[in-house]
């Protein structure tokens, strides 16, 4: 009994000392100050790589937006510069003269069929009675032409009068 009472007395002295009491105080407020000083470290540290990316993002938004002006710029002298007028001045300076069709010459290229070369018709692009024949009425036919026959079969097959009012 001698021993359990003696080790009750060690662990009460053990627990009840001032000291100890304040080491556990000042360890928990230490463990917290360094527990919010980490996470603030850590909340400053993202801050400032968002911030830092975002501003290049700016940056390079910015560059992207000047080389986009740029390349406006450029196609707009592009476009100056290729107008009819000009490229026709540049080819006489060149030497360059207009090519009738009777200087065009067909070059038959290995593995591709032979075409006949594009005549275009000097009366416009007039559809020659011969095409409008090979082409089924549906392309050939106004819209006026289609509603009559349209009607014109309806009359036929309901047995009604002509189209034309008939006997009444």
């Amino acid at each position: 009994m001698k021993r359990l009472n003696r080790a009750q007395r060690f662990i009460q002295a053990y627990a009840t000392t001032p000291w100890r009491r304040q080491v556990q105080v000042i360890g928990l407020f230490s463990a917290f100050v360094i527990v919010v000083a980490l996470a603030a470290s850590a909340y400053l540290w993202v801050t400032s790589l968002a911030a830092t990316y975002g501003r290049q993002v700016q940056e390079i938004q910015a560059t992207a937006q000047v080389v986009e002006e740029n390349i406006e710029d450029l196609t707009v002298e592009y476009g100056e510069l290729t107008t009819t007028e000009i490229m026709q001045q540049l080819a006489e300076e060149k030497g360059y003269q207009p090519l009738t069709t009777r200087q065009l010459e067909y070059l038959p290229v290995a593995g591709f069929p032979e075409e006949q070369p594009l005549v275009i018709p000097s009366q416009g692009l007039a559809v020659s009675a011969e095409a409008s024949q090979n082409l089924p009425p549906e392309f050939t036919q106004s819209l006026i032409d289609w509603v009559r026959q349209v009607i014109f079969n309806v009359s036929v097959d309901t047995g009604a009068s002509s189209a034309g009012g008939g006997d009444r």
